[in-house]
């Protein structure tokens, strides 16, 4: 996902097939040891709800905000299909109102916005942390621009581990690299390399 206004969510998620798959992203999946049941968890950019049915079924309180509807009743169904339950909101993310030291975990996996946006809500997501709390994020990585497996075109939209660092200056990295990954095959997109920056940041 990433904030291009252009785009039209609700009609990339109209479609029967869930847009990114149903199993949850392997670098949030891969951190299953850091999360504990009952912890309450923001899902930003939900879309239609691979990673917040995941996290529910780690035993999670998942919220997860998103602004398209459409892909948000799918994550609903999903949820329901795998027997968990998750809450939604549609929310446009600079005019909700974020709760601060509200949440133990925040996920932020693709969720792609310009620079000057970027800051306002890396500022957000952290104020909605709970000290202590953990940020597991990931992102393409500028060097992404030269494959065809997805992302914004846009470098100003992809970051790197070095604008991650700058962003969180307060913060503990308990994780932070810059991988290349392989991605499946999804709607309107061919499997290939992809590189990623992948972090999990602790509030202080």
């Amino acid at each position: 996902m990433n904030s291009n206004t252009d785009i039209d969510w609700n009609k990339k998620y109209s479609g029967k097939e869930y847009l990114f798959g149903t199993a949850p992203n392997n670098f949030l999946a891969s951190q299953v040891g850091l999360l504990q049941k009952g912890q309450r968890c923001l899902d930003v950019g939900g879309g239609d709800g691979r990673n917040s049915v995941w996290l529910a079924e780690q035993g999670l309180e998942v919220l997860s905000i998103d602004q398209s509807d459409v892909a948000l009743d799918k994550a609903t169904a999903l949820a329901e299909a795998r027997r968990v339950s998750i809450t939604t909101q549609a929310v446009d993310l600079f005019k909700w109102n974020w709760l601060q030291a509200a949440y133990d975990v925040v996920v932020s996996m693709h969720v792609h916005f310009e620079s000057a946006q970027r800051e306002i809500i890396n500022r957000l997501m952290l104020d909605a942390l709970v000290p202590g709390g953990l940020l597991i994020f990931e992102a393409f990585h500028p060097d992404q621009i030269a494959n065809n497996t997805g992302g914004p075109s846009d470098v100003d939209y992809l970051v790197d581990a070095a604008i991650l660092k700058n962003a969180f200056p307060s913060c503990s990295f308990l994780h932070l690299s810059e991988d290349t990954v392989h991605l499946p095959t999804r709607p309107h997109k061919p499997e290939g390399p992809a590189v990623v920056t992948r972090a999990v940041i602790r509030k202080p």
